[in-house]
């Protein structure tokens, strides 16, 4: 008698073209859906900083010059690269965690409401 460890698993022999197959597709359509949510987040929130930088940019330029006499420009630094850090760092991967929550309560009130 071969051992199974020898031979591989019976569950392999068994196993069809066809199984092999659906794996595959599966495999790829997680990575590609992976791919576009990756690229849908980062095209959003490149955008979302863009035009805030360009209103930050807008109202700093056309205050009144009393606003420069009252704020140094080091604390209007800091503001702005803390506020773009925030959009470009912390923003993508909250709505990350957002969407798996999200699904994961989506699927805990279907399956409560089910049974």
């Amino acid at each position: 008698t071969r051992k199974w460890y020898v031979t591989g698993p019976p569950l392999l022999a068994s196993a069809g073209p066809a199984y092999v197959f659906i794996y595959g597709m599966l495999t790829l359509a997680f990575l590609v859906l992976m791919l576009l949510r990756g690229g849908t987040f980062h095209l959003w929130t490149l955008g979302s900083s863009q035009r805030m930088h360009k209103a930050m940019v807008h109202k700093v330029l056309y205050a009144p010059l009393g606003f420069f006499l009252q704020n140094p420009v080091g604390e209007m630094l800091v503001a702005f690269t803390k506020d773009q850090d925030i959009i470009d760092e912390n923003l993508v991967d909250t709505l990350h965690y957002l969407g798996i929550y999200g699904l994961i309560m989506l699927s805990t009130v279907i399956t409560v409401s089910v049974t």
